[in-house]
């Protein structure tokens, strides 16, 4: 068989072209810049070259590159067999939105995050049949899986029955595998056009990729056929590269000035205001709470056995602006996913397994593990339905799932920002935190830094917001020598990725000394830790301060970035917690719900509860209604509960 037919059909290539490819390789093979077992193997070409000879690199003109390198490997005795090319280095990967049916045919590269693959699969790319009457056998090459029968047999019977030879050892296949790759957005323009596209791997790059796995493709575009004269546009693969994190996450170049402006900033005293005004510009007030995410944006340093991620949660009445700054701080920096908790499901947000057609299986990536060393921004916590997806994630860095006789785990390092409203509607300074968000104490203790917001009457800071939403802020309100937000994400960028600070030993002292005093006597200086207090607070500590150098570009943590941090863990907006009323009805009547908990009850006998419990006719009904929203009561049917905690 003629090498070309591997790839053409009668007269369809272009035998100068392929005359060309074949003198130079000769002349490689020759000159030992390559070798036979090269070729046999995935030959690395350089993509210049490719250029050069075909002007618009495209799967044509790269079939009769490989149709000479066969040609030489028949030469050479090997036999008649196909060949496989890499092409290096590297293309600047183009936007998904700028891909159009032009593109299929064409060679480009594209930059995304695995967010779905399915299970791996064997092609043929030689099929044997034999005629049903003289029993010739007839070698067939589909393409891309899919095949027609010969027409008619060669020999003299000419019959155009034939049936395929299942066992025959002259029967060979591929592997291959389809992913779907989300578009790595990193301006707020691309996050707004970010699509996804599937994409086809074989041979070695199959079952190499997870979800959530940063890679940048090189390959050619692919009409996929979807239904009945329907396509869609894909990728084949081509060269994968898996993206470091910095890689990743590098939204900037630093040129030398921009180094230069980074550094002179980090000398000011309020360099961190200034940062978090420039982010922040559209929201008034909030600065330890703007500081508090930049610390989480930054994280700490990373360590083997622990993690660097700075978990945050804001508690705060509705119509604070939480959403706001949650969404703000999601166009920060890349590889950041934001989600409600009121439409999310724990598919959505971890990990999900489908099997399809054949018994294969589907395995798709939710929100905490695209956001894989990113960012992953909840507003609504409270309404999300299954909390517990979390859990893992935050502490443990990963999601494991086990379903259908599977088990496997995707990395989930990301730092977890989020938004909560209070249990009761508005925040209760009579309660703890704990009751007024309803969250167990072991969720609680995971976030590094919670913060409280409460709507309180403040003249000053009222008249700014009102101001501020009329348009009519004065310079004066404005930080002096503010910044622009480009620059502000510049250096919380290059804080992030440049900047790897380790305690000194006074910082390590000062931690434990603050640990000793909370874990004795509860208060420190008048104030109460927001979450549980446990050890976790000594490493929520270290990274806190890890940050707080990072933002002032420091190499070493001290005592006094430990200071700062024991300040922002136990913030001044959390009020100092009253002592719970004995008599408060709401309390005395949780607790009696809390003691009939998993028992079904009828509407009138909850409502005999809340009238015992000191509550007028009309507070318990709208109640009823509250604790039926946030699940505390389960509607059963008619006028049956069950009480659930």
């Amino acid at each position: 068989m003629d090498s070309a037919r591997l790839y053409f059909t009668e007269a369809e290539e272009d035998t100068s072209l392929l005359s060309a490819f074949y003198q130079d390789m000769k002349e490689r093979l020759d000159t030992h810049e390559i070798s036979v077992a090269e070729i046999e193997g995935d030959l690395e070409i350089d993509i210049f070259y490719l250029e050069q000879k075909l002007g618009e690199i495209t799967s044509w003109g790269i079939k009769h590159l490989r149709a000479a390198l066969s040609r030489i490997l028949e030469e050479s005795g090997r036999g008649v067999q196909k060949t496989y090319i890499k092409m290096i280095p590297f293309m600047e990967p183009v936007q998904f939105s700028a891909l159009r049916h032009s593109s299929v045919g064409k060679v480009f590269s594209i930059a995304g995050v695995v967010s779905r693959i399915e299970s791996s699969k064997p092609i043929p790319t030689v099929m044997v049949f034999a005629c049903n009457k003289c029993k010739k056998e007839i070698l067939f090459m589909p393409h891309m899986g899919v095949y027609n029968k010969p027409d008619a047999c060669t020999e003299p019977c000419k019959s155009n029955k034939f049936t395929f030879i299942k066992d025959s050892d002259k029967n060979e296949f591929r592997d291959f595998q389809r992913v779907k790759i989300q578009e790595l957005f990193l301006t707020e323009i691309e996050r707004r056009k970010a699509g996804s596209i599937n994409c086809i791997v074989h041979r070695s790059f199959v079952n190499t990729l997870l979800p959530g796995d940063a890679v940048h493709i090189l390959g050619t575009g692919i009409a996929e056929d979807v239904g009945e004269s329907e396509y869609t546009l894909g990728i084949k693969a081509n060269n994968i590269m898996f993206l470091k994190q910095k890689d990743a996450q590098n939204q900037f170049t630093f040129f030398p000035d921009d180094l230069q402006k980074i550094k002179k900033l980090s000398a000011k005293e309020n360099v961190v205001d200034l940062v978090g005004e420039a982010l922040f510009s559209e929201i008034v007030g909030n600065k330890i709470l703007k500081k508090g995410i930049l610390l989480s944006l930054v994280g700490g340093t990373h360590k083997k056995h622990k993690r660097k991620e700075i978990h945050l949660v804001v508690i705060g009445d509705p119509g604070m602006g939480k959403s706001k700054i949650i969404r703000k701080a999601s166009e920060i920096l890349p590889r950041s996913n934001y989600v409600c908790g009121t439409t999310t499901t724990a598919g959505g947000l971890g990990l999900s397994m489908q099997s399809s057609t054949g018994g294969d299986y589907v395995l798709s990536a939710g929100a905490l593990v695209l956001s894989d060393l990113g960012h992953c921004f909840i507003d609504e916590l409270d309404k999300l339905e299954t909390p517990q997806i979390l859990f893992e994630a935050m502490e443990s860095q990963e999601i494991t799932i086990a379903k259908a006789g599977m088990v496997c785990a995707m990395p989930a390092r990301t730092a977890v920002i989020s938004a909560a409203n209070p249990l009761f509607g508005r925040y209760r300074k009579d309660k703890t935190v704990q009751e007024n968000i309803n969250f167990p104490g072991e969720f609680l203790s995971r976030f590094d830094l919670i913060f409280v917001m409460i709507d309180e009457i403040n003249t000053k800071e009222h008249c700014s917001i009102a101001r501020h939403i009329l348009g009519s802020a004065s310079i004066e309100d404005m930080q002096p020598g503010h910044i622009s937000a480009e620059t502000a994400q510049k250096y919380v960028q290059y804080a992030r990725e440049q900047i790897h600070p380790v305690l000194s030993t006074g910082a390590k002292e000062r931690i434990v000394e603050f640990f000793k005093a909370i874990r004795t006597d509860r208060v420190y200086n008048n104030r109460i830790l927001a979450q549980p207090i446990t050890p976790r607070i000594v490493d929520s500590l270290e990274r806190i301060a890890e940050a707080v150098a990072k933002l002032h570009l420091r190499a070493i943590a001290t005592r006094s970035d430990v200071d700062q941090a024991i300040e922002i863990i136990t913030l001044e907006r959390i009020p100092v917690e009253e002592k719970k009323k004995k008599g408060s009805p709401h309390v005395a009547f949780l607790r009696m719900l809390e003691e009939a908990e998993n028992k079904e009850m009828r509407e009138k006998e909850i409502r005999q509860l809340g009238l015992s419990a000191g509550l007028d006719i009309d507070t318990v009904i709208k109640l009823i209604y509250k604790f039926n929203d946030q699940g505390i009561l389960i509607k059963k049917g008619g006028n049956i509960y069950q009480v659930k905690r």
